[in-house]
């Protein structure tokens, strides 16, 4: 089993860091509240749904969605799927349709294979948290009879849309925007990924250009804006989805981004404590460590470089492979002891993590991907990649064996590359490739492509 990513991380399949946000515009979005669209406790009990199908659709029906709505509220979300699968077996209405997708949006706890929802009994009023939904997979993983096919939610939501009547397209909207997503984390192909991620980002946009996002929905496409623009754009319709009632744990860590990059350290920094306590609460430690780097990031701005080197710390203990944290504290040793300080403290620091015990194609990927978080984290100060290359070359023959010895080289070449050493980058990446032939192990890494690149960069001005 497998946790989905947040929904601010794959709503377009792009992920939000902590360091900065791509771009500084501001989006041709509709300013949020523009439209009383429920708070998020409502919508819970399907009681938007509930009015809105009052007006449009038959009173069974209209009683049959507000019973589903009842039980969900007891918790007994179960049940509730069945009252409006018995609903849509007895004449398919669009009302029910949206009502069933956005039930299994709130509350599906696993995604069978990508082609199914799984739903469980909740406390009263409760949603499961957007990162705890967990994909499960495997040969011995069936898809049972009671769970919601997905491909059969979209379905009945294009049915709805294509009536074309204007309230039930807004609700259709909304749904299908929340059943996408969730595709898009939990897809069975990377094309339904795709596709998913293109038909939510549509739905999103159309709903904040008319001021109909839920409070949910308003988190999502904060995220968006967050990812494509910068906090600040993201900060309204997150504060929106505050105002709503929506209280998923990431939130108050993305408002923190958010007032963060807005340039309100305060209020930052307040959201930030709120999302470290929550995350400690529920012992995840991944995201507890992001908030914690996070509140070094704020230290730093500040200029509280004891601070900030505190929360730096208390992000790798949580989390060892943190590369953000790493790297933040040794920029403050680069600014405030010096090359070489940070130079050793990134080559103690790095030593046993390019040296696993054991090598096996998990550990080779994990220390891959390490090396790449640690080249994207370095951005494009030339001090701080000049240091994070030595760091990788101190003592590399010294390594224990080749398959340490070609990914620290081979990353060093990168970084050679980065600051436009081209030669000193093809030396590097030919150790690399010659320590990588007697590893004894495949490496997930392409040495010729490094080195196919460099005359074509060399070139470049």
């Amino acid at each position: 089993m497998s946790r989905l990513p947040l929904l601010v991380l794959f709503a377009l399949g792009l992920g939000t860091t902590m360091s900065g946000c791509r771009g500084r515009g501001v989006p041709g979005a509709a300013r949020p509240d523009e439209t009383d669209t429920g708070d998020w406790a409502a919508w819970l009990r399907l009681e938007p749904v509930v009015d809105a199908a009052r007006h449009h659709a038959s009173a069974p029906i209209a009683d049959g969605i507000a019973e589903a709505g009842a039980l969900a509220a007891r918790g007994r979300i179960r049940a509730a799927d069945a009252r409006l699968a018995r609903l849509a077996a007895a004449g398919g209405d669009p009302w029910v349709a949206v009502a069933r997708a956005d039930l299994a949006a709130f509350y599906f706890v696993q995604c069978v294979k990508g082609v199914a929802f799984r739903l469980a009994d909740t406390e009263p009023g409760v949603a499961p948290p957007v990162g705890a939904r967990e994909r499960i997979d495997g040969e011995d993983v069936r898809v049972a009879p009671e769970d919601v096919s997905v491909e059969a939610l979209l379905e009945g939501l294009e049915r709805a849309l294509a009536m074309q009547v204007p309230e039930l397209t807004v609700h259709a909207q909304m749904a299908r925007a929340r059943v996408a997503a969730y595709a898009a984390a939990c897809p069975p192909n990377p094309e339904v990924a795709r596709r998913a991620a293109e038909v939510m980002r549509a739905d999103l946009a159309e709903l904040a250009a008319a001021g109909r996002l839920a409070p949910d929905l308003a988190f999502m496409w904060g995220g968006i804006q967050m990812s494509e623009y910068s906090g600040a754009a993201a900060r309204p319709f997150l504060h929106q989805a505050r105002k709503g009632g929506f209280d998923d744990p990431s939130l108050p860590l993305m408002l923190a981004i958010a007032d963060k990059d807005a340039g309100d350290l305060r209020a930052a920094r307040t959201w930030a404590l709120e999302a470290r306590a929550r995350f400690s609460a529920s012992k995840d430690q991944g995201l507890e460590a992001e908030a914690e780097f996070l509140l070094g990031e704020l230290a730093a701005l500040e200029g509280d470089v004891a601070g900030a080197t505190r929360h730096y710390r208390a992000a790798r203990r949580l989390d060892p492979r943190h590369v953000h944290a790493l790297i933040g504290e040794a920029t403050i040793r680069l600014r405030t002891s010096g090359e070489a300080d940070a130079v050793d403290f990134l080559a103690r620091t790095l030593a046993d993590s390019f040296a696993p015990k054991a090598w096996t194609a998990e550990t080779a990927e994990a220390i891959v991907a390490l090396g790449e978080g640690l080249v994207l984290a370095a951005g494009d100060e030339p001090a701080l990649v000049q240091a994070l290359r030595d760091a990788l070359l101190r003592d590399v023959d010294a390594a224990p064996d080749g398959a340490a010895r070609a990914l620290r080289y081979f990353f060093a070449a990168t970084l050679d590359a980065r600051l436009a050493e081209y030669e000193r980058a093809r030396g590097h990446a030919l150790l690399a490739r010659q320590e990588q032939e007697g590893a004894g192990i495949e490496l997930p890494i392409s040495v010729d492509e490094l080195l196919e690149s460099l005359p074509e960069a060399a070139g470049a001005p």
